[in-house]
């Protein structure tokens, strides 16, 4: 069996998109959602204590009221609070996520992705996800995380330890304030991390995507042969139609009036009729084989050879087969028609 040495093609990498299988790391959104919530927190950390130290102000506010009323307003004014910052928090990390997910795989929809499939039954399969290097990487990232964020909040209630412990002395608002520091301080310190796990789990994921879809040489010739055809074939293709144009030129030859040629790179063949055409006519031109083989047919049908190499290569760039000369080429080619004349 021949080793798949040879990177994927880009219709390998189209094809492995349409059936949804394409290269994405789930830290990246996390990451993206757990910084988002950062700078949330970083910019509107004002905000946020206002509205948690409403949450002890407003039942002390209410404390000398009817117990039923003070409960009812109570209960909706905090949850208010609560939801309120709930849904900003969840919408900004949901956001950052999606976002950040679009950036990886852009849109798509595949209906192959979400068939069901009976091989996801079979139990070899099975047994090779479950122990695969894939899933011993995941493993290895889920104790990354665990012991990152036990590690940040050692830290963080190590060096808080005193202020935590003298909170509850100074008054209502401290617990509020020492939260909202704490939490600063452990955003501070876990979004690196997801950072840079994200990133070495988005170049981990890309290096299995490719190693997965690597090609052997056999079917990198064989998808090249599907999308551009047998290199046989279309040379048998390419030499029909070159004698199929040689063909053609060959007939139109045997109509002009003169071929004016370079002597053998070009060659532009020429008909002028007074009674039927108002400028000279380029009948048929060619370079190359084609050129000597349309020189070949003229000296068999003794029509007029010219070999005038500016006229020839202007008249090959500048005219269309079919179509009057060009008006800057009337003069020369109306000298080489007067030399056909005198030959007759």
């Amino acid at each position: 069996m021949s080793e798949k040495t040879e990177q994927p093609t880009a219709k390998k990498l189209r094809d492995a998109r349409n059936k949804g299988n394409v290269c994405k790391s789930q830290e990246v959104p996390s990451a993206a959602s757990v910084t988002g919530v950062f700078l949330l927190l970083w910019f509107l950390s004002d905000t946020f204590f206002e509205q948690f130290s409403a949450l002890f102000e407003i039942p002390i506010f209410y404390m000398n009221y009817p117990f039923e009323f003070a409960v009812k307003v109570v209960w909706q004014k905090c949850f208010y609070i609560v939801a309120l910052i709930t849904v900003i928090v969840i919408s900004v990390a949901a956001f950052c996520g999606v976002i950040f997910q679009f950036i990886q795989v852009g849109v798509l929809f595949s209906m192959k992705a979400a068939m069901p499939s009976l091989d996801k039954l079979n139990p070899k399969q099975w047994f090779s996800k479950t122990f695969s290097i894939k899933n011993a990487v995941e493993f290895l990232k889920s104790l990354i995380k665990v012991f990152a964020i036990g590690g940040v909040i050692w830290v963080i209630v190590e060096k808080n330890l005193a202020s935590l412990l003298l909170a509850v002395e100074v008054g209502p608002s401290a617990p509020i304030v020492l939260a909202g520091v704490l939490a600063k301080q452990f955003m501070q310190y876990l979004v690196p991390v997801f950072v840079v796990l994200a990133v070495g789990d988005y170049l981990f994921q890309r290096w299995q995507y490719i190693k997965g879809l690597m090609m052997t040489k056999d079917e990198v010739k064989q998808e090249y042969k599907e999308s551009e055809g047998d290199p046989q074939i279309k040379g048998q293709r390419k030499q029909l139609h070159q004698e199929m144009v040689m063909s053609d030129s060959a007939a139109k030859v045997r109509k002009a009036d003169v071929l004016v040629t370079n002597p053998t790179h070009y060659a532009v063949g020429i008909m002028y009729d007074e009674e039927e055409t108002p400028l000279p006519l380029v009948l048929c031109k060619g370079e190359g084989g084609l050129a000597l083989r349309m020189i070949d047919i003229a000296k068999q049908e003794d029509i007029p050879i010219m070999q005038n190499v500016s006229l020839a290569r202007g008249l090959y760039a500048d005219s269309t087969e079919g179509a009057y000369i060009p008006k800057e080429y009337i003069k020369p080619v109306a000298e080489v028609l007067r030399w056909v004349h005198s030959l007759r």
